[in-house]
C-alpha cells in the first residue's frame, strides 16, 4: 500500500520524536567540515578579486562537495537506523569513508554533469546576451532554454532521487546499478517525491522568518521524510511503523 505524503511525514516525526539530537548534530557537523575545509581557499583565493580567481574558488567548492556527499551517505545511514527503530551512534556519520566512498563522489559528479549539460545553452545565451548590451531576443532565449532546462534537470533528478540512499544501505551496489535501481522504483512515484517536496515549501519559509535556526528541526524531518518515503517505494515500510500516538483513526 502506497502512503500519501501526510502518511510518510508523520511516520517520520515518529521516527525523529526523542532523537532529534543525533541527526542534527550529525547535519551540523557535516555542514561545518566542509565549512573549514573551504576557509582557507576563501582567504587565499579572494573569489571577488578577479574572474580566474571566482572560477578556482568555484572549482574548490565543487571538488569538496564531492568529497562531501560521502558525508552526507553516512547522515543518511543514521537515518536509515532511526527508520528501523536502532541507535546509531555519531560515528556512523563518517561509515561510508569505508564502504567504498568512490561510489558516492561518482554519483555526484555524474548528476553534477547532467544539471550542467541541461543548463548551460540558456546560461550561455543569457551571458551572451549581456555580453552583447543586452540583446532582448536572446536574452529571452536564454530564459526559456534556462527554465526548459531547469524543468527537465528536476525530472532526471526526481528518477534519480534514490541513488544517494541506496549507495548508503547496500555496499555491493555499484554506481550503474545503483542508478538502474533508482530509475526503476521511481517509476510512477516522480509525482509524489515531487510534491512531498513542495509540501516543506511553507516550513521553508517559517524556517527563514526564524532567522535560519528553523532549519535545525527542519532539515532532519526533510531528510527522515525522504528515507521514509525510500521505504515504502521498496515496500519495506510496515503499518507498525506509525508510532500509536500519531496514527489517525477514522470512524
Amino acid at each position: 500500500m502506497r502512503r500519501t505524503s501526510a502518511e510518510l511525514k508523520r511516520i517520520a516525526r515518529g521516527h525523529l520524536l526523542g532523537h532529534y539530537g543525533l541527526p542534527m548534530g550529525a547535519a551540523v557537523v557535516a555542514g561545518l567540515i566542509s565549512a573549514v575545509v573551504l576557509m582557507p581557499f576563501q582567504i587565499v583565493l579572494n573569489p571577488t578579486r578577479s574572474l580566474a580567481s571566482f572560477i578556482m574558488y568555484q572549482l574548490v567548492t565543487f571538488a569538496v562537495g564531492l568529497v562531501a556527499s560521502i558525508l552526507y551517505g553516512g547522515l543518511t545511514r543514521i537515518h536509515l537506523a532511526l527508520a528501523r527503530g536502532e541507535y546509531p551512534s555519531f560515528s556512523e556519520l563518517f561509515s561510508c569513508f569505508q564502504r567504498r566512498p568512490d561510489r558516492f563522489i561518482l554519483v555526484s559528479l555524474l548528476t553534477s554533469l547532467i544539471g550542467a549539460v541541461l543548463l548551460l545553452p540558456g546560461y550561455l545565451c543569457i551571458m551572451g546576451s549581456i555580453g552583447t548590451g543586452v540583446s532582448l531576443p536572446l536574452l529571452s532565449l536564454g530564459i526559456l532554454l534556462f527554465l526548459a532546462g531547469a524543468s527537465l534537470n528536476i525530472y532526471v533528478s526526481l528518477h534519480l532521487a534514490l541513488t544517494h540512499t541506496l549507495l548508503a544501505e547496500y555496499d555491493s551496489i555499484g554506481v550503474v546499478e545503483s542508478l538502474r535501481q533508482s530509475y526503476t522504483l521511481m517509476q510512477g512515484n516522480k509525482g509524489r517525491l515531487f510534491y512531498i517536496g513542495l509540501s516543506f515549501i511553507g516550513w521553508s519559509f517559517l524556517a527563514l522568518l526564524s532567522c535560519g535556526l528553523g532549519f535545525f528541526w527542519l532539515v532532519p524531518y526533510m531528510r527522515q521524510t525522504s528515507v521514509v518515503f525510500y521505504l515504502d517505494v521498496t515496500k519495506r515500510l510496515p503499518e507498525e511503523s506509525i508510532p500509536r500516538e500519531h496514527v489517525e483513526y477514522r470512524v
